[in-house]
């Protein structure tokens, strides 16, 4: 049961936020998700040493042409943690970049789920309860 209430939660949690979009000027020091054009995956690939769709990660600077991000990238293998890393994007590299909003829409349906989902799972627990003597070698 601690494992279907642990699920149900990650559930809840994952289906709280959603991604907005931010428009120019762009906020300092905030966390956001950018979407890379081709271009900027290719310079992705060139920088940071793999291609990606997405980089997300701080705005550290941004002017008319150019994007200051610090990213979070996997560690090396052997090494523990992700590293920082400081990239460079120009303005055709992103097609958006956006932010993480909590969404009450599905927070209120996410919650409705889980909520269903456990009072389903109480009530079959207290309508179908395992035998008194289940597990015993004396029944």
């Amino acid at each position: 049961m601690r494992k279907t209430i642990g699920v149900l939660l990650a559930a809840l949690t994952a289906g709280c936020f959603t991604y907005q979009p931010l428009s120019a000027p762009y906020p300092q020091e905030r966390t956001v998700r950018v979407d890379l054009t081709p271009r900027g995956s290719q310079l992705a690939r060139e920088r940071i040493g793999y291609s990606a769709t997405d980089l997300t990660g701080q705005i550290q600077a941004a002017s008319n042409d150019t994007l200051f991000m610090s990213v979070m990238l996997p560690g090396p293998s052997g090494m523990a943690g992700p590293v920082t890393q400081q990239i460079e994007l120009p303005p055709l590299s992103v097609a958006t970049v956006s932010t993480r909003r909590v969404s009450v829409l599905r927070t209120v349906f996410a919650s409705g789920v889980a909520g269903a989902a456990l009072y389903v799972l109480i009530v079959s627990k207290v309508l179908h309860p395992p035998p008194a003597c289940a597990g015993s070698a004396l029944c």
